[in-house]
């Protein structure tokens, strides 16, 4: 099933960078809208979702009779070869795929993260752009470390979904929220460097 892997990994990466479309309109815009744009464009990775999760019923099932992920796709990013010889220590592919645990994840992040935005409608009450912003670049990190099939690659997304976090907690947090953040940073900071090692 060549075709449907290629087609279904193809709306998977599409659904992993859709949220970053809402992005530069949000920062663009006015305040109001940068509520409507991010739930407009939180609906389009959980209509993506659906689309693969469907095609997961349909031929992602049979795949993982035979093979531990299903719509596996590897694309070489650093550490590309030359005659089959690598020209690089390291060996890194932006490799994308679901399991049967995955997919049923990125439903959840999906539907989560709009119904977050539609609900935070009432309660944001200042820094509408900043917040939404950030909120789709969280998703997007998010979907990445639940499709991310290599290790580097699993790294460099649960380091873009850190940064927004950061950054969330410090300008929607209560009294103390400069000091939670900074504190965040640094509990963060230490775990990835030690993970990264560990990595490597």
């Amino acid at each position: 099933m060549p075709i449907e892997t290629d087609f279904y990994n193809l709306l998977l990466n599409l659904m992993l960078f859709s949220p970053l479309i809402g992005v530069p309109l949000i920062l663009l815009l006015n305040e109001k809208s940068a509520k409507v744009i991010a739930l407009v464009t939180s609906i389009i990775p959980l209509a993506l979702s659906a689309w693969v999760y469907s095609g997961y019923l349909t031929f992602g099932v049979r795949e993982l009779e035979t093979a531990p992920f299903a719509f596996l796709k590897a694309f070489q990013w650093f550490g590309s070869q030359l005659n089959g010889q690598p020209l690089t220590r390291f060996d890194i592919n932006f490799i994308t795929g679901v399991d049967g645990i995955s997919i049923y994840l990125i439903l959840l992040t999906t539907l989560l993260f709009t119904l977050s935005i539609w609900f935070s409608w009432g309660s944001i009450k200042k820094h509408y752009k900043a917040y939404y912003a950030l909120l789709l670049i969280l998703e997007m990190g998010v979907l990445g470390v639940f499709l991310s099939l290599d290790l580097i690659l699993f790294y460099v997304f649960f380091e873009i979904g850190l940064i927004p976090m950061c950054f969330l907690i410090g300008i929607g947090g209560v009294k103390a929220r400069i000091y939670a953040s900074v504190k965040f940073f640094l509990y963060t900071l230490v775990g990835s460097f030690l993970m990264l090692v560990a990595i490597l």
